[in-house]
């Protein structure tokens, strides 16, 4: 039983920093319903590649990008690369301004975020994939009005609040004065689309991953045991991926001894520039291609 229970934290945590809780329960309970013997079941040793590359994207379907719940041209609000190194049980976390300039097919030089509502997931998919000169193997989207209902079905989650955030042009308009708090859905994601920080959007993704691992500490509580079928039925209204749910599993399982401390997040290294009237996120040359060979893993 203790074995057991160790597999699920373990799984837990990698489920978080890929952005892949939609499943989480049903991985839980497979878990549980199987021996560590008959992993075999749903792994078979030797048959997971060494290496996978993620494309986890955040969508901001609530109207403040120009689009509207269930509309298909949307723009991501939040781009990452996750690599993983099964091999050697390491994840990289690239975060991608959304400001970033890049070429995208058929457009020009654009803003990385606009190539997704050009082209859905397939082009922001091949942008990417070009711009790090890398090959990814599958892609998940969150809708962030999911991430509200996430966040009110765990009963708010506790996030210190370093300065007073207002944005009355928003709808619904953002206030959170500075202070800690117990965040309910409508805080936590007014916060995760606030934008009016000095660096902007470099800002906004540091504020971003520390409310992820404030909810971490949320999901590995053992009350949320109790809660599998409500959290589930979010993730899957939510969320869209191409990972088949066998091979999700799969993958999990291979990375059950993942630790935190191999576990490594990045900013893609820029500055921001006017270019056109249009503010950009430029990349740095040097530290881009450090990024790159450092940060991404290869098979």
């Amino acid at each position: 039983m203790k074995t057991n229970k160790q597999l699920v934290i373990n799984i837990l945590l990698i489920f978080l920093v890929i952005f892949l809780v939609y499943k989480l329960f049903e991985v839980i309970n497979i878990v549980n319903s199987f021996s560590l013997e008959s992993q075999g079941i749903i792994y078979e040793e030797g048959r997971m590649p060494t290496v996978l590359n993620i494309l986890v994207c955040g969508l901001d379907s609530t109207g403040n990008n120009g689009s509207r719940p269930g509309v298909e041209h949307v723009r991501s609000d939040v781009i990452l690369l996750v690599s993983l190194n099964i091999a050697e049980e390491k994840v990289s976390v690239i975060s991608i301004p959304r400001d970033t300039r890049v070429e995208i097919e058929g457009h020009g030089f654009q803003k990385i975020n606009h190539s997704r509502s050009y082209g859905g997931i397939t082009l922001l998919m091949d942008t990417v994939s070009k711009l790090l000169e890398v090959d990814i193997d599958y892609y998940l989207e969150v809708d962030f009005y999911g991430f509200k209902m996430l966040v009110d079905e765990l009963g708010g989650v506790y996030y210190t609040v370093d300065r007073e955030l207002k944005d009355t042009l928003t709808d619904p308009p953002i206030f959170v004065p500075a202070g800690t708090y117990n965040l309910n859905g409508e805080q936590a994601l007014g916060i995760m689309r606030y934008r009016n920080y000095p660096l902007g959007d470099i800002d906004r993704i540091k504020v971003q991953q520390g409310l992820f691992k404030a909810i971490v500490k949320e999901l590995l509580k053992p009350k949320r045991l109790l809660q599998a079928l409500s959290l589930s039925q979010i993730f899957y209204q939510y969320v869209k991926t191409d990972l088949s749910y066998k091979y999700f599993i799969s993958v999990a399982l291979s990375l059950k001894n993942l630790h935190l401390e191999k576990v490594n997040f990045h900013t893609l290294a820029g500055h921001p520039s006017t270019i056109g009237g249009i503010q950009y996120w430029v990349i740095n040359g040097n530290e881009f291609e450090q990024l790159k060979e450092n940060s991404i893993f290869r098979r």
